[in-house]
């Protein structure tokens, strides 16, 4: 008898384990489901955007970019397309250096900063390069994706 009760008491010992096992995993997929996915969504977003203008894909560069995108510029999403197009015709080799990065997540936004350095060679003024900071606003659309909003240079 003392063997089928000790039995028993084990047995509720693993499921208690089990138990509390199921209740730590649900846990940590909740933490990498809310944080660190958007994280690495960001990280991920930045690396294709960035890989995408070198390689002068402009318009998969775009799909990176909200059709709800409005800055204080006054440009929308047609209109950012067409400035940027028009802008980069003359370009050729492009090199962008991410010098600083920093993230702020609010919810489904995240502001991103950077401190890029650009090089360039242009035909008709030559090897162009350039500093600039810039603050990048994104927000997790609705399938998931996170895509930029608003932008503007910063100093």
């Amino acid at each position: 008898m003392y063997r089928f009760v000790h039995i028993l008491e084990n047995g509720q010992s693993g499921m208690k384990r089990l138990i509390v096992l199921l209740i730590v995993l649900a846990i940590l997929f909740i933490v990498y489901d809310s944080f660190i996915k958007d994280r690495w969504l960001v990280e991920r977003f930045i690396k294709e955007a960035k890989q995408l203008i070198e390689e002068k894909k402009f318009e998969e560069a775009f799909n990176y970019v909200s059709r709800d995108y409005k800055d204080r510029y006054g440009n929308d999403y047609h209109g950012l397309k067409i400035k940027v197009e028009d802008f980069l015709k003359g370009f050729g080799d492009f090199k962008i250096d991410i010098l600083r990065k920093r993230k702020k997540f609010k919810g489904k936004r995240c502001d991103i900063y950077l401190f890029i350095v650009i090089e360039a060679s242009h035909r008709e003024f030559g090897y162009l390069k350039g500093r600039e900071f810039f603050k990048l606003s994104l927000i997790k659309e609705d399938d998931g994706t996170w895509r930029v909003v608003e932008g503007e240079a910063i100093g």
